[in-house]
């Protein structure tokens, strides 16, 4: 899990990721989301909208442990993010697969 986080706090460093819900869902309506990364800590509503935007646009969608999200990209209380960038997206969600 820490090499994922790593990776979202580089992506996030290097701009090819925006967070918040706003922000997200404006980013998943232009069709710029790559892979979205929700925080367990998120209400279910807003795991279930995000989820069901994510099924629409047949954009990935990954969650991670609880608090994690905000400590990696340096941003409190941020439960969403979202990787514009094909290469991050691509190597967070191999991550992401190998943790299971």
């Amino acid at each position: 899990m820490n090499k994922l986080l790593s990776m979202l706090g580089l992506a996030c460093r290097a701009g090819r990721l925006v967070s918040g819900v706003q922000a997200v869902e404006i980013a998943l309506k232009k069709g710029e989301c790559k892979l979205v990364v929700v925080d367990d800590d998120a209400s279910q509503t807003t795991k279930k909208q995000i989820q069901d935007a994510c099924a629409h646009k047949k954009t990935p969608y990954i969650t991670v442990s609880a608090s994690s999200l905000a400590d990696a990209i340096g941003k409190s209380g941020r439960m969403i993010a979202a990787v514009t960038d094909t290469s991050f997206a691509n190597r967070i969600y191999e991550l992401y697969k190998e943790i299971g």
